[in-house]
């Protein structure tokens, strides 16, 4: 038999315990009480002498008494951390004690006040017969108490069970959500440095220069946001200027960069760095694929209260583009992992020859 520790349930509820035993014997009571005068009126039952009025009332008092006690075993020895048999004959030893105790208590007070009452001698077996024809009610009240403690500590156990699972799969979805941010940050790292390296085979090496101080104010801004669960979508913005001005550099600005920012939606909390494998693979699989100028556009709006962003660019889709689905596939797990049905992300190419990328989320601003 495993202790587990629900006993402390009764310290920290020993109040509640105590009017909640007092409530259900006042209503036990006023039951017996409505009994009685129903039988007494209706059906003729002789009524009760002053003794056996007492001896109601003590029996009244001692269980009174001991639901408490009844109580703290039935939080000490329980279904959650004793077998069902064990439960049984241990509470059967334990009721029954407690009833010869109460039994002894009532020999002790009400055998000489009856004997004074009676004026003659009164003997035990007169006390013990009516208490062993209500053994079994009486067992059944232990046990009727005993039941409604192990329903209470069952459901604690499953509440705190349930609650571990939630911890559980919450360290999970936070475990998922840090590999998905550490998967984009190498893969745009990769993407700037091998832009750079082409730069400085061209010989372009100002060009290079110039993109490498970008690139250290992208980075120092990133490295500062890194912890960063959310940020509001004018920060987003910014940041995702930062990365295309260094590809402006890189394509002699042969691209233009559009953004149609609606105010309200400025404030906007979105996942940190959700864009930036939108617009990388708008560069990469849209821009560089394009022989002709093309333009790169950033719109959001709100939308029944969800904020709706487009990043629209020249270019067809690239799925046939080797590590395209990569950045793709992270935004899609990163929108479910924090939104669930209340994300939706598409992607979609029209006639016009451009690719458009939709993010649709809740709007909760900061």
């Amino acid at each position: 038999m495993s202790a587990v520790p629900h006993i402390h349930l009764f310290k920290r509820h020993r109040f509640k315990i105590i009017i909640g035993a007092l409530i259900f014997w006042l209503l036990i009571g006023l039951f017996v009480f409505t009994t009685e005068t129903i039988a007494r009126n209706y059906f003729k039952s002789p009524a009760l002498d002053v003794v056996e009025q007492k001896q109601y009332l003590l029996r009244w008092f001692l269980w009174l008494f001991l639901t408490p006690i009844i109580i703290a075993l039935g939080l000490k020895i329980n279904i959650r951390n004793s077998r069902l048999f064990w439960f049984v004959l241990i509470h059967i030893g334990l009721g029954t004690s407690l009833l010869t105790g109460e039994f002894l208590i009532e020999v002790a007070v009400i055998k000489p006040f009856a004997e004074n009452f009676y004026l003659r001698h009164v003997d035990v077996g007169e006390i013990i017969l009516p208490f062993l024809f209500k053994y079994f009610a009486y067992i059944i009240t232990y046990f009727l108490i005993i039941g409604i403690v192990n329903i209470y500590v069952y459901m604690e156990s499953l509440q705190a069970a349930e609650l571990q699972k939630k911890e559980l799969e919450f360290q999970l979805a936070l475990s998922q959500l840090q590999t998905l941010r550490m998967q984009i940050h190498p893969h745009f790292l990769f993407n700037t440095h091998h832009s750079i390296i082409a730069l400085i085979t061209k010989k372009e090496n100002d060009k290079a220069a110039k993109m490498l101080s970008k690139l250290s104010d992208l980075l120092r801004t990133t490295i500062e946001k890194q912890e960063a669960e959310f940020v509001p979508l004018a920060e987003e913005i910014n940041t995702a200027e930062l990365y295309l001005g260094i590809q402006l550099i890189r394509f002699n600005e042969r691209f233009t960069y559009h953004k149609n920012i609606a105010p309200e939606t400025e404030k906007c909390l979105i996942p940190y760095f959700i864009l930036q494998p939108i617009i990388e693979n708008a560069v990469i699989y849209g821009i560089e694929k394009t022989e002709n100028d093309a333009f790169i556009t950033i719109n959001s709006d709100v939308e029944s209260s969800r904020l709706v962003i487009e990043v629209i660019n020249t270019g067809l889709l690239g799925h046939e583009h080797k590590g395209f689905g990569i950045g793709i596939a992270n935004i899609k797990s990163r929108l479910q992992q924090y939104y669930g049905n209340q994300s939706a992300f598409e992607l979609r190419q029209n006639d016009a020859h451009t690719t458009i990328a939709t993010i649709k989320i809740p709007c909760h601003e900061s």
